[in-house]
């Protein structure tokens, strides 16, 4: 879902992180072998999940 969709809610530059209100709509499942990418116009939920999982999040510099 575009970030441009969502409500208005603070960036937290320390943490580089924006907590929007609400659940996410969609949801995709990523299982084991698969990955996910999001550019910084996509919002996402992460780690919505009931089992325990390892994550990597790697942020590239948008110029």
């Amino acid at each position: 879902m575009p970030r441009t969709d969502l409500a208005e809610a603070e960036y937290n530059a320390e943490k580089d992180v924006t907590f929007y209100p609400g659940h996410a709509t969609d949801y995709l499942t990523v299982k084991p072998g698969m990955f996910a990418i999001f550019f910084p116009e996509d919002a996402h939920a992460p780690g919505v999940t009931e089992v325990e999982l390892k994550k990597v999040i790697v942020k590239v510099r948008v110029k």
